[in-house]
């Protein structure tokens, strides 16, 4: 199982504080220089750990209170779009890459049950899930074919977008959720699998602010 993050049974909650920046936009997390930088001659558990949390100040600073960029996402069907087009309101990104078994199974089994709980309860919500496809993805086996099948029956507003992509966001993990508001801006993001009533909880706490939190947590997913 590929997967960005090596440590998906932690969430890391990274709430906006919308400091001022040199750009208004999200600026990419240069993965390969990172890892040149921190990781040669290091090892053991503690230097990971240090590391991890290096990493994730990083990706916080370059991505948190910044606005997205064009991002080109396509539907089922084929049809390009710029991600942007669909967020007019507060937002809830949830992404995770085709290759992941652990990702694909919370995106496939935990959000529908969210969503079907946000109809009943009658909560305002703008909810889009987004599968992450590597270079050259066989998009014609059957089980590709079955899996965008079920997604799109499962979640209403489910789109596909090319790793390449992705990296515009700093998605780094499987499944990653991100909250963007109504300008446009990533207000927090949490990754990492979790229940369906952790991401309802989430998500509802997000329609419920009004101002950006500062905070960066770690806890158990289940």
């Amino acid at each position: 199982m590929k997967n960005f993050f090596p440590f998906s049974a932690v969430v890391f909650m990274l709430a906006a504080c919308q400091p001022k920046t040199e750009s208004e936009f999200i600026i990419p997390f240069n993965s390969k220089k990172f890892n040149q930088e921190n990781f040669e001659g290091k090892s053991g558990w503690k230097d990971a750990s240090k590391i991890q949390v290096k990493m994730v100040a990083e990706i916080e600073k370059n991505t948190l209170g910044k606005k997205l960029p064009e991002v080109l996402i396509k539907n089922p069907e084929g049809k390009s779009m710029d991600l942007r087009t669909l967020i007019l309101q507060k937002t809830m990104l949830v992404m995770s890459n085709f290759s992941c078994n652990e990702g694909m199974d919370n995106l496939a089994t935990e959000m529908p049950i969210v969503l079907e709980r946000l109809t009943a309860n009658k909560k305002d919500n703008n909810v889009i899930a987004l599968m992450i496809l590597n270079k050259n993805e066989d998009s014609s086996s059957e089980y590709f074919c079955t899996t965008v099948s079920q997604l799109q029956e499962k979640i209403p507003q489910f789109y596909l977008i090319d790793a390449s992509e992705a990296l515009k966001l700093n998605v780094i993990g499987n499944p990653t959720r991100m909250y963007i508001n109504e300008n446009q801006q990533v207000f927090n993001i949490s990754i990492g699998s979790l229940t369906s009533e952790l991401i309802y909880c989430e998500l509802t706490d997000f329609f419920k602010q009004t101002a950006p939190k500062s905070q960066l947590c770690y806890r158990k997913a289940f």
